[in-house]
């Protein structure tokens, strides 16, 4: 599928020096909304604020940070840091194009989506920018928007924006990305704009626990020092089709090394090298579901079991692939992988399965599988 393509080196070198400082640095104030603060785990294409570099132009706002591909129409990743002080009662503001892109770049506006079947999909939400007029209107412009299915956007993409918000209650910090990718060759667009239709969305969210302890006075104001490879990652991709608007959003958990090498992204490049690995590596199979939001739904599907469905039967199979078996079920979780994908035969329970049959015994492919 399509990657991002590399920024050449010395403007690497050059975009390293500039985010070096306030990348690590401590943020002044967490509560408050802050350039600086929505993108401290990383700049994941390195993009530049720079009208020369049109499919990794930088955006920094107050209320978001984002890559912007002036080549797709939408961004390459929009990064977040969301509290409980962020979330407020205020109504949606209007849709508009964004007047801080470049001349030389097409506008999108409000009415290349219209009749498209296609909804104006918020990459950054506009319930997690409810505080002021100022913040909800940020997130309303045009830079901001991907063509999203309803039943994707409505649905499993909703809920899990809503659950993230539902995680901020006890004083959690979540540093958020999100965007869309590509899957097959060829792209369809809409509007006079030819804004691209991308055919998945994925995201990533971790979330830091409030500060306790020695932490309160060692690290409060620095998130980066109270992240471990213990930390609890969300990350999902999900297919930007109609079906899936009654699946849950845990259906379609997978790693941020899946969507690395979906996307041609790099995340977490402000952690160190052990901790981004292990938090890279992970996959959320097994957290609680706390809130009202996971229980609105009971999803069969993958790992649905795990938060009160029902467990499928496990079906025949066997231990070593034959030609008669085209999937690998994990066991535990209900989900099935074909060959090529991550976690194809790699589960420490499974079995291998023709596909009917997992189907039968009531397994589901893995989220993000087409």
């Amino acid at each position: 599928m399509p990657k991002y393509s590399p920024v050449p080196a010395v403007l690497v070198v050059a975009t390293l020096l500039s985010f070096s400082v306030p990348l690590l640095a401590p943020i002044a104030s967490l509560a408050s909304l802050n350039p600086k603060s929505q993108m401290v785990l990383g700049n994941p294409d390195r993009a530049t604020m720079s009208a020369s570099n049109p499919q990794h132009y930088l955006i920094q706002r107050p209320q978001y940070a984002l890559s912007y591909n002036d080549s797709l129409r939408f961004p390459n990743w929009v990064a977040w840091h969301l509290t409980k002080s962020d979330v407020g009662d205020l109504d949606r503001g209007p849709f508009q194009p964004d007047p801080s892109l470049p001349e030389s770049f097409v506008r999108v506006v409000p009415s290349d989506y219209s009749g498209s079947g296609y909804s104006r999909g918020h990459n950054c939400p506009s319930k997690d920018r409810t505080t002021t007029r100022a913040d909800n209107d940020a997130v309303f412009y045009m830079s901001n928007m991907t063509p999203q299915a309803q039943g994707m956007n409505g649905g499993p993409w909703a809920d899990l924006e809503s659950y993230s918000r539902d995680l901020t209650k006890d004083g959690s910090e979540l540093f958020i990305y999100c965007g869309h990718g590509f899957s097959k060759k060829s792209r369809k667009t809409i509007g006079k704009a030819k804004v691209a239709v991308p055919d998945f969305g994925w995201k990533i969210v971790v979330v830091v626990p409030p500060a306790t302890g020695k932490q309160v006075s060692l690290a409060a104001t620095d998130p980066l020092r109270r992240i471990s490879g213990n930390t609890r990652v969300i990350a999902v991709r999900m297919p930007n089709i109609n079906t899936i608007s009654k699946k849950s959003w845990r259906e379609f958990r997978t790693s941020v090394e899946d969507i690395e090498s979906a996307t041609g992204l790099r995340f977490f490049d402000a952690l160190s090298e052990p901790v981004a690995k292990q938090l890279k590596g992970k996959v959320d199979f097994d957290q609680p579901a706390p809130s009202k939001v996971a229980e609105k739904k009971k999803p069969g599907g993958l790992f649905g079991w795990m938060g009160g469905g029902k467990k499928p039967d496990s079906g025949p199979g066997t231990a070593t692939p034959t030609s008669a078996t085209d999937v690998w079920v994990n066991t535990r979780s209900g989900a099935y992988w074909k060959p090529g994908t991550q976690y194809y035969g790699k589960t420490k329970q499974g079995k291998y399965m023709r596909e009917a049959d997992a189907i039968k015994a009531g397994h589901h492919a893995a989220g993000g599988q087409q």
